[in-house]
């Protein structure tokens, strides 16, 4: 199951990429077009069919139906003529003169004749009975009723096929020589009554063609074109309402003729003929007691002009499904592709001139939205724009500001350095070792931009601060630094060392009394460092008042508690014990490896690359 997802999946990205090929507004219009006009093809070609296919339908079975009932008149008509043939037969006069045919006996023909009339008379014939013929076995013309000259018709040609057929009756066609016109004759071999199986001669009955086959086709039309003809088994037209194929011509060569005689005999069969240029539906039904094919041809043209209608309206339903369905599918279209193209063309922004253009689509649809989210964006990033030209302006400002700070600088520590000089040149040594101490102390601070610093570096800076507080204080303090010398290079951030020192200055002096200070690093068995600010000064209490608590953490000890606090977390940072009178100890814990610091303090190369530029 995932293998055909897989690959249902791939096959839909191919054709997703092919399809991401074309741009989107033709892609649509096709794609519109394309489901507005194919279901109505569809429809029409799917109506088409079913409905041609029904009209062909129901134009064969009314064909077969046609073609039976047809036979079945034909079958009663001719019956008539069989009981006329059966009272000749059976007639003792008949039968003498078949038995006497050498006799030449008049007296039975004129009492022939005169039956004959008798039974014309008692309607025991058919109303298009032309003439009545006996015949001895050699071919003897022994008795004709001489209607309309039919006597001279060439009776013999016909003999052959009753000999075949017997004891059957048999059809034919036959043409008087005289008259032109045509006859169904109906012939049978005639057996005499008191031995039996003995034939004796024939009966022909000569049937005019034209009257009835106008009254078996009376009714029966298919169009102009279609033709209605009953067909002997050897391929004889025998009658025929169609001037195209008359009595007497033969179809035996046809390939029609060929499928017609290969098929069931015992059914009706419609087949689809197509010969030359002409198409028709042939319907057939087989009489077994003549042996003849009633047979009737439906011409395309015919069914076509019944669909044409039907096809004409169904032709103006899928214009106009097609018109609704294109409009509809145009409104969709312009309705998709317009606020696309007002995006597109706002997305094409080349400057921030053009900055103050807006689609204004306030739609509730997705492409609505996804003008709205543009045009806030667009409104952003004009306010972006405006804000980075006054960032750019304050940039230029800040520039300036920095030279400036940069230039202020460089003019202080000449002058220190001047003064320095000057101090020494004087044999004033303490001045010139505060002057310089200064000069170190502002370099450390407005220089160099280091967060973090060796603590090599730092107690340095605190000397220097010591140095300054000297000549302010004399010799009222003193100083002691007990750092490890692998300490020396472990970093710290900046400036946590002087806050506690200038605290210790300030707030441990005694009356009398030299204030000691020590200054210690030392590394704690817990893979941490402590780093000490100590005194033996006056002291407090911890838990003394507010107002004494606020006195000793000022500003600076309470910055450099809460910087430790962000740098390593609550686990290390700032604790301060006091006694009144015993002094008071601020201890630093911090960790002993931190690799993040390590990487943000410069080497002593940088550093000193910085002390030289300044």
């Amino acid at each position: 199951m995932s293998s055909q997802g897989s690959w249902l999946q791939r096959l839909t990205d191919r054709v997703v990429t092919v399809l991401r090929r074309v741009r989107l507004q033709p892609r649509l219009f096709i794609c519109f077009l394309g489901v507005s006009l194919l279901p109505v093809v569809l429809y029409g070609a799917y109506a088409y069919h079913v409905y041609n296919h029904s009209i062909r339908t129901k134009v064969g079975e009314y064909a077969e139906q046609s073609a039976k009932l047809l036979n079945r008149n034909l079958q009663w008509e001719l019956e008539k003529y069989g009981y006329y043939i059966n009272s000749l037969s059976v007639m003792n006069e008949v039968q003498q003169l078949m038995c006497n045919e050498g006799d030449g006996n008049q007296d039975l023909t004129g009492q022939i004749h005169q039956l004959n009339q008798e039974l014309k008379s008692a309607a025991s014939a058919g109303p298009y009975l032309r003439e009545t013929q006996i015949v001895s076995l050699d071919g003897a013309l022994l008795y004709s009723s001489g209607y309309e000259n039919a006597s001279n018709t060439a009776y013999k040609d016909l003999l052959p096929q009753i000999d075949k057929v017997s004891p059957q009756d048999s059809l034919q066609y036959a043409v008087s020589r005289h008259t032109e016109s045509g006859n169904l004759v109906i012939g049978r071999k005639i057996y005499q009554y008191s031995v039996s199986m003995e034939p004796i001669g024939y009966i022909l009955i000569y049937i005019n063609a034209r009257p009835l086959s106008e009254a078996l086709f009376n009714g029966t039309d298919f169009g102009p074109d279609s033709v209605v003809f009953l067909m002997s088994q050897d391929g004889t037209i025998l009658i025929s309402n169609n001037e195209a194929y008359t009595s007497g011509q033969t179809l035996a060569q046809d390939s029609f003729y060929t499928r017609l005689t290969a098929q069931d005999t015992t059914n009706s069969v419609m087949l689809d003929v197509r010969e030359g240029n002409s198409a028709y539906l042939a319907a057939y039904n087989y009489n077994p007691t003549y042996q003849c094919y009633f047979v009737v041809t439906v011409p395309e043209s015919y069914i076509r002009n019944e669909t044409r209608a039907t096809m004409a309206s169904l032709f103006v339903l899928a214009v106009v499904l097609f018109g609704a369905s294109f409009t509809v599918t145009l409104l969709v279209y312009f309705s998709i592709v317009k606020p696309l193209r007002r995006i597109v063309d706002c997305c094409n922004i080349l400057s921030d001139e053009e900055l103050d253009k807006t689609i204004g689509d306030e739609s509730p649809d997705e492409v609505g939205f996804l003008a709205r989210t543009l045009d806030n964006l667009i409104r952003e990033l004009k306010q972006m724009a405006r804000q980075w030209q006054k960032d750019q302006a304050r940039k230029r400002e800040l520039e300036l500001e920095s030279l400036r700070y940069q230039i202020n600088p460089h003019f202080l520590f000449n002058t220190l350095n001047s003064l320095q000089w000057l101090a020494t040149l004087n044999d004033v040594p303490v001045l010139s070792e505060g002057i310089g101490s200064l000069s170190a102390l502002l370099k450390s601070t407005l220089i160099q931009k280091d967060e973090f610093l060796p603590l090599e570096e730092e107690v340095r800076n605190l000397s220097h601060y010591f140095s300054i507080q000297k000549i302010r204080y004399g010799d009222t303090f003193d100083i002691h630094f007990e750092i490890e010398p692998s300490l020396l290079s472990y970093c710290v951030p900046r400036f946590i060392l002087q806050p506690l020192a200038e605290n210790a200055v300030l707030h441990g002096m005694k009356e009398a009394q030299i204030l000691q200070i020590t200054i210690l690093a030392q590394s704690l068995p817990d893979d941490c460092v402590r780093i000490g600010v100590l005194d033996d000064g006056k002291g407090f209490s911890i838990g003394g008042s507010k107002d004494q608590k606020e006195h000793f953490f000022g500003i600076g000890l309470s910055n450099v508690a809460e910087r430790l606090r962000l740098y390593y977390g609550d686990g290390y940072g700032l604790t301060v014990e006091s006694e009144p009178g015993q002094g008071t100890c601020c201890w630093i814990r911090l960790p002993a490896v931190d690799a993040r610091i390590d990487t943000l303090v410069p080497g002593p190369d940088e550093k000193k690359g910085v002390d030289d530029r300044v």
